[in-house]
């Protein structure tokens, strides 16, 4: 799926910030990077928000109550649980935005002596069940405080860590301001704990909340994902011809999370052009265009850095957006979609006459991708032979309520562009010409 630059080439994080292991996180709690905090350090800038932050977890944002909480707050950071506080050791939670469970994503803890920033709890942000996420913390003496961090095996279902690792930090307040320095001997290596019992996972699509039109395929029980869909509706299955959370067309399984999806051309930073590409209508732009049937795509200049999908993928993704063309009327358009060899066959009074009479009355939605296959193919109008034609498999849903399943054949015409053909023998054709042409009953 490709997104507008300016917009969702942020999303490109996604992924990496929900790891099945995050093993890449935790790595300094095996004698890595130990280094991170120093004398008169500021605080860090929080990370920008991948999407909308707001969400039906703003009653968990803590406003500012001290002079701690507004230092985290001016770099960015939102503020949740409650500060600690003791022997001029203050520590605040600081985090970006929530996942569809109310968890905060990324996050980072910060600490503070008597008022003067003194270093974070992990050197970058960490997320929520992955390995080295922050489970604890808590002051305990004037010069010492420690952590607790998730711990997980290669194996380990997303729900269950299999050990933890206890950091000791000691508070050195030194004549260039005070630091915090994580005392990592002991705790490289998490305890071995006993086998858990498995716990049964099955593989979903949801969105976690960071913003953006993805969704990402986890791993979750049945708690987790009831507990998901009490709180921000359905979760869905991968898509059984991809594996993935989307269908061969590049739309996602759960089409409605975010609104309508447009197939539109998008323009960068730099007024260069990208696309057609799927785009939330939350993030569609004002000054988004559809692609044009005469060049099959978008306006110049185009942005050549922004890859176009795989074929399959693209020739998909032209099938359904052509067949939203139908549901709306847009013959027109539709027909200027139409292949060259078949426009020089059927005119289009003769397609616009069959669709208005046979085709729109039956309520017809737009199709959904079940499967794409590149291979060879004789349109049985002329007899011409295409070596290499989509057939693209999908069902439709009609206003009476009945579902079909069927295929349909693109092939590209000398542009690349997917294009569509009308009638599936002469006999079908001929008949619609003498109807809407030569009987001048449409068109």
């Amino acid at each position: 799926m490709r997104r507008r630059r300016c917009v969702v080439i942020l999303l490109l994080v996604l992924l990496p910030l929900v790891p099945r292991s995050g093993a890449a996180q935790g790595s300094w709690l095996d004698g890595g990077q130990v280094d991170w905090n120093a004398p008169g350090a500021v605080v860090p800038s929080a990370p920008r928000p991948l999407g909308p932050v707001d969400s039906p977890c703003e009653d968990l944002v803590r406003p500012a109550e001290t002079g701690e909480d507004d230092a985290v707050a001016a770099q960015g950071w939102r503020l949740f649980s409650a500060y600690q506080r003791g022997w001029g050791i203050t520590l605040v939670s600081g985090f970006v935005g929530f996942d569809a469970q109310c968890r905060p994503v990324p996050y980072q803890q910060f600490v503070f002596v008597d008022g003067v920033f003194a270093g974070t709890l992990a050197p970058e942000p960490v997320v929520p069940r992955t390995d080295g996420a922050i489970t604890d913390a808590a002051i305990t003496a004037a010069d010492r405080l420690y952590a607790v961090y998730s711990r997980y095996a290669p194996t380990d279902p997303l729900c269950c860590p299999s050990g933890e690792a206890v950091v000791t930090f000691a508070v050195e307040r030194t004549a260039a301001g005070p630091v915090v320095v994580p005392e990592l001997e002991g705790a490289a290596a998490p305890a071995a704990p006993a086998t858990p019992a498995a716990v049964p996972t099955v593989a979903v699509c949801v969105s976690l909340g960071t913003g953006g039109d993805e969704l990402a395929l986890v791993e979750w029980t049945a708690e987790e994902i009831a507990a998901h869909e009490a709180r921000a509706g359905a979760v869905s299955r991968p898509h059984p011809a991809t594996g993935t959370c989307t269908d061969p067309a590049g739309l996602p399984v759960l089409r409605e999370f975010l609104g309508g999806f447009s197939w539109v051309c998008l323009r960068t930073f730099d007024g260069r052009w990208y696309g057609p590409a799927w785009t939330a209508e939350t993030y569609l732009p004002v000054d988004a265009v559809p692609p044009d049937p005469a060049i099959g795509g978008c306006p110049q200049p185009r942005d050549e850095s922004i890859p176009s999908p795989p074929d399959a993928e693209q020739a998909a993704a032209t099938a359904v957006y052509l067949s939203r063309l139908e549901v709306a009327g847009d013959l027109e358009t539709l027909y200027a979609w139409l292949h060259p060899d078949a426009q020089a066959v059927v005119p289009e009074a003769a397609v616009a006459g069959w669709y208005r009479e046979e085709w729109l009355p039956r309520g017809p939605e737009a199709i959904g991708v079940t499967g794409v296959d590149i291979g060879q193919w004789t349109w049985p109008v002329t007899g011409m032979t295409y070596p290499r034609t989509a057939e693209i498999a999908f069902e439709q849903a009609f206003a009476d309520g009945s579902v079909v399943s069927d295929v349909l054949r693109l092939v590209q015409d000398d542009q690349g562009v997917w294009r569509w053909f009308f009638g599936r023998d002469a006999g079908f054709v001929e008949e619609q010409i003498d109807r809407f042409v030569d009987g001048g009953a449409g068109g």
